[in-house]
């Protein structure tokens, strides 16, 4: 055990002494370089394009460093001071040593890698190398060359994007014959770096063509440029003119210049500018300038500004034949020196701005008028005034001086009852300013008559000869104050969060000036108060982000361009809810209320029969079924039969309301009832016979039946017909004596059955049988068809649609149907 701990001491120092030294290096440390055979780091390559992939490997000999055995997982990378973790590409072991192969790609021009040995939380340096990144020269252009007349040829470049890298730029100039037709001779060559951008050969003969060709080079490529091929002549670039500037004028000043070292042999060569501007001027004014033959260069500029400074500079542009076919054009030279010229003064342009003050009339009706007025600007004096003369002039004689003076102003006491005039003129070394004319009227009202603060109508009439030319007006103030009271503020709509205020526009006699703005400001409780400034023009604002139900301070200023005044204060409590809100709410609870009233209406009325029938009577009356209903009381009181075709009289039940047929018969009403539906059924489907008595009876005449319209005339003679209408089916049996005829056929066949007779009532006289809803024969006597459920008595009254049956004929009913003498005609609602 102690053997152990004595090996892992010596090992850790072995490990410190061999140069690998046991130092967690820093963000800007540096780790010293182990010893050579513990390891190395090698790059490939060292130059690279920006993007491409270096190949790293990083060799450790443990051995060297005592520590046992290594693994590739314990070798760490920097690169630029920053631990990456880059990929393992390849981890090799052999001969006692480990290299550990990674890729990474170049992404910046400038890279420095290294790598580290992770031993017992210590990192010891293995290997550290540089590498370089960038990208080829390319896109390289010559922009234009220029020849001196000193013998050279200067030529300029675009060098093309940035390579990141050292790039070298050679300039080939070669002179050629012809239009670079063949070599002549070697010029000479010019290296350049990328920052200077240019390069100058000097040259022998400037009267020749030459190649200009140009390349860069770098670590990982070449480029070159397009060849050009221009004249010596045709490039030249001209020496600044040397200038001189004289001012013989108020209003020209005289340019002179000439070529240096005598470079044109005449001055027509060459095309020449002139720029000139005031001393303090910002612009260039340009002229263009043409020498004449034989002649010094020069130029007058005329139309400056008397008495004023001009800095002034002139360049030249050879002009050549042989640039029709060079690939260069001439150039302009640099710009001269500046010279400076200042032009001679001239008379005062105009005369000085004169206005008047009036103190008020003395005892002796006497005024103290002030005169004053205003410097004249540099352009206007034209040079420096010497003199301002005041002249006085009374009505109908003539001015006199009354002041001369260098000050800007004079103070003259004169009669206040009198009109007076005055004439200012300003002069300097040249001459005299037009005169400013002033007129006072006979008793004129002081100047301070006119009052800071109140706005006043000015108008301005142009005479000549006693007639007004030319007039306009306009408003001003004299001086202008604080407005005399701000405006009052008036809350016109309030929300929870918003509350909108408006104000009137000041009156124009309490404005003091012209309105500029409006300070709106406002403080809502527990928060910093706020302003906000709003134009002249704006009579309301709304104020947002308010909580409810709170109250907030409001209060406005105006302001002119004399001051500002402040206004009342105005407190506004915002509402708890909005407009909308509540009418929504007291809407719902109306609306709830009165559903609650009537469900509670309902339901108390659901509780009781009694109301329940009365509403359904009211809002849903009852029709009554014809099939089911007492139809008697749907007729008038009395019923008449159409009994115009019978020649006998009739009889008490006939105006009583029942008629009283001459014959003897039996019909039979079969209702559609549903109880009754079998003793019915039974008597529709039997079959009853009509037939007549002899042809000499007086009712021999055919039956007929009129419903509706529908006639069955005598001819349309048949032994049976029936209807079934929604309720009732009518089949009458006509006989003409007082009896029916006997038939060999039993009524027992095929009869309707009823309680009390099996078949038809041989009874004389007419019979109707009603089934269903009564039974009643017409002369008083019944034959029971069948019982009304109800109980109730049985009429002809409960048959509204007999009321137009009319029977008539002779003949013999037979019941069993062999051949009818008369006819049966059913009656059919």
């Amino acid at each position: 055990m102690w053997l152990n701990l004595m090996l892992s001491w010596i090992f850790s120092l072995g490990i410190s002494r061999s140069g690998a030294n046991s130092l967690r290096p820093g963000p800007g440390s540096r780790v010293p370089t182990p010893q050579p055979s513990c390891g190395m780091l090698s790059l490939h390559p060292t130059v690279a394009c920006l993007g491409t992939p270096l190949r790293a490997s990083c060799t450790l000999n443990p051995s060297c460093l005592q520590i046992g055995q290594a693994h590739p997982g314990d070798i760490v990378w920097r690169l630029n001071g920053e631990t990456r973790q880059l990929p393992l590409n390849q981890s090799i072991a052999g001969n006692g040593t480990v290299t550990v192969v990674t890729i990474l790609r170049a992404e910046r021009p400038r890279g420095e890698l290294s790598c580290y040995l992770s031993h017992r939380s210590n990192l010891y340096l293995l290997g550290m190398a540089e590498y370089q990144a960038g990208v080829p020269p390319t896109n390289l252009q010559v922009k234009h060359c220029v020849s001196f007349w000193g013998g050279n040829i200067t030529c300029y470049w675009d060098p093309g994007p940035e390579t990141y890298l050292p790039t070298t730029y050679t300039l080939h100039v070669t002179e050629e014959a012809g239009r670079c037709l063949w070599k002549f001779r070697d010029a000479g060559t010019c290296v350049s770096s990328r920052e200077s951008r240019s390069c100058t050969i000097p040259v022998e003969n400037l009267f020749a063509s030459f190649q200009v060709r140009l390349t860069a080079v770098n670590l990982l490529g070449q480029a070159s440029a397009t060849d050009k091929c221009l004249h010596g002549m045709s490039v030249v670039k001209l020496s600044p003119p040397e200038v001189s500037a004289t001012a013989n004028r108020s209003d020209c000043f005289h340019v002179a210049w000439r070529q240096p070292n005598e470079e044109l042999l005449r001055v027509t060569d060459a095309r020449y500018e002139i720029r000139y501007r005031e001393m303090d001027g910002a612009s260039w004014t340009q002229v263009d300038v043409t020498a004449a033959e034989d002649v010094p260069a020069s130029k007058d500029i005329c139309g400056v500004s008397p008495f004023t400074n001009y800095s002034i500079q002139v360049r030249a542009l050879y002009q050549s034949d042989a640039s029709r076919w060079s690939d260069g054009d001439p150039s302009w030279s640099a710009w001269s020196h500046k010279r400076f010229v200042k032009t001679l003064p001239a008379a005062p342009s105009r005369g000085p701005a004169l206005w008047r003050r009036i103190a008020t009339p003395d005892s002796d009706e006497r005024n103290e008028i002030i005169l004053m007025w205003k410097p004249l600007q540099p352009k206007e004096a034209n040079g420096r005034i010497l003199t301002y003369t005041l002249r006085w002039q009374r009505i109908g004689q003539p001015a006199v001086v009354a002041c001369l003076t260098l000050s800007l102003q004079c103070a003259l006491e004169l009669p206040a009852s009198e009109e007076h005039t005055f004439f200012l003129t300003a002069s300097n070394s040249v001459g005299q300013s037009p005169a400013t004319k002033l007129s006072i009227p006979a008793g004129q009202a002081p100047a301070e008559a006119i009052e800071p603060g109140y706005l006043y109508s000015l108008t301005i009439s142009a005479l000549s000869d006693g007639a007004v030319r030319a007039a306009g007006s306009t408003s001003a103030y004299s001086k202008q104050m604080a407005p005399f009271r701000a405006p009052t503020l008036h809350p016109t709509r309030v929300w929870p969060s918003q509350v909108e205020v408006q104000w009137e526009e000041v009156p124009l006699e309490e404005q003091g000036g012209f309105i500029r703005n409006y300070t709106i400001s406002y403080e809502e409780q527990g928060k910093d108060a706020q302003a906000v400034v709003v134009n002249g023009s704006v009579r309301r604002y709304l104020i947002v982000g308010l909580a409810p139900d709170s109250v907030v301070r409001v209060g406005i200023s105006v302001s002119t361009d004399g001051g500002s005044t402040q206004g009342s204060v105005l407190s506004i409590r915002t509402s708890s809810f909005d407009n909308g809100k509540v009418e929504l709410l007291l809407s719902s609870l109306c609306v709830g209320l009165v559903v609650l009233l009537i469900t509670a209406a309902l339901a108390c009325v659901l509780k009781h029969p009694l109301y329940v029938c009365l509403i359904q009577g009211y809002l849903w009356p009852h029709v009554p079924d014809p099939a089911k209903s007492h139809l008697a009381s749907w007729l008038p009181q009395k019923l008449l039969l159409d009994l115009g075709n019978f020649p006998v009289e009739p009889s008490k039940k006939q105006r009583a309301g029942y008629p009283d047929f001459p014959f003897h018969g039996v019909s039979g009403v079969i209702c559609a009832q549903q109880e009754e539906m079998i003793m019915c059924k039974s008597f529709v489907e039997s079959t009853w016979p009509a037939e007549t008595s002899s042809a000499g009876d007086k009712y021999s005449q055919p039956l007929q039946t009129i419903l509706r319209g529908d006639v069955t005339t005598p001819d349309q003679t048949q032994a049976r017909r029936q209807s079934k209408v929604e309720y009732s089916t009518v089949i009458v049996w006509a006989y003409p004596s007082g009896a029916p005829p006997r038939s060999s056929a039993p009524w027992s066949q095929p009869t309707p059955q009823s309680p009390e007779s099996s078949g038809p009532s041989r009874e004389p006289g007419l019979r109707i049988c009603s089934q269903s809803p009564s039974c009643e024969p017409l002369d008083g006597s019944c034959w029971q068809c069948g019982q009304q459920p109800d109980g109730g008595p049985a009429s002809l009254g409960a048959f509204p649609l007999l009321r137009t049956l009319v029977v008539e004929g002779s003949g013999d009913l037979q019941p069993n149907g062999d051949h009818p003498a008369g006819t049966l005609s059913p009656v059919t609602p």
